[in-house]
């Protein structure tokens, strides 16, 4: 009776896992688990990122156009005029604008690129200014500026002035725009001016790339 007892002990030994083994199957059957809804929850994302993906891009392309002068036989390629932002997101009242001209039937060929901006009162913060500092993901480049111009502001029908609106114009080498296309944060500086460029600013660069054969 004793080596029956013995046995069937045995028995229940050997057919039931032991706490380890279950405790290592409910930890594999967990962790399968977890890599599966981090799987889902990566393409749910995906899937709704994708719309406001979609529509930045389409902006952008609206927002870069082709002006053609026939007479002169160039097509000018510009982006919509766009506010830059603050670094913390504030306004700036101080709009930046890309322009490229070329010659018709020369794909590619540009007169070069041009960087923009344009300011709604900024008295005169920028005639000393000499150069427009950007970073690309970190990667910094000084930029000339080519040319500049003020208007003056004035007060009703005085002829009191009470501030300026001024005109900056950067060039831009191929190699610069090239990276502003495919940096993820782009930043600048000039004179008083702190601005990052917004991710709709960026899709427009990148069509601008795009539309330019850069």
């Amino acid at each position: 009776m004793v080596l029956s007892s013995s046995v069937a002990i045995a028995q229940v030994v050997c057919a039931e896992p032991s706490e380890v083994e279950r405790l290592r199957a409910e930890n594999a059957r967990l962790t399968a688990r977890v890599h599966q809804l981090e799987a889902e929850n990566a393409r749910l994302a995906g899937q709704g990122s994708s719309p406001l993906a979609a529509a930045l891009e389409q902006t952008a392309t609206e927002s870069v156009q082709d002006e053609v002068d026939h007479a002169a036989g160039v097509t000018t390629t510009v982006t919509t005029p766009s506010e830059l932002a603050r670094p913390d997101g504030g306004r700036t009242r101080q709009w930046f604008t890309l322009r490229a001209a070329r010659r018709d039937g020369q794909p590619g060929a540009t007169d070069g690129v041009t960087l923009v901006i344009e300011t709604a009162n900024t008295s005169g913060a920028y005639r000393r200014a000499t150069d427009l500092h950007l970073s690309m993901d970190g990667a910094a480049h000084d930029l000339r500026i080519a040319d500049y111009r003020s208007e003056p502001i004035t007060a009703g029908r005085t002829s009191v002035q009470v501030g300026e609106r001024e005109t900056v114009v950067v060039s831009v080498p191929a190699d610069v725009l090239a990276r502003m296309a495919e940096a993820h944060e782009v930043r600048g500086t000039l004179g008083p001016l702190s601005f990052r460029l917004t991710p709709a600013q960026l899709a427009a660069v990148r069509v601008f790339r795009q539309r330019i054969g850069a």
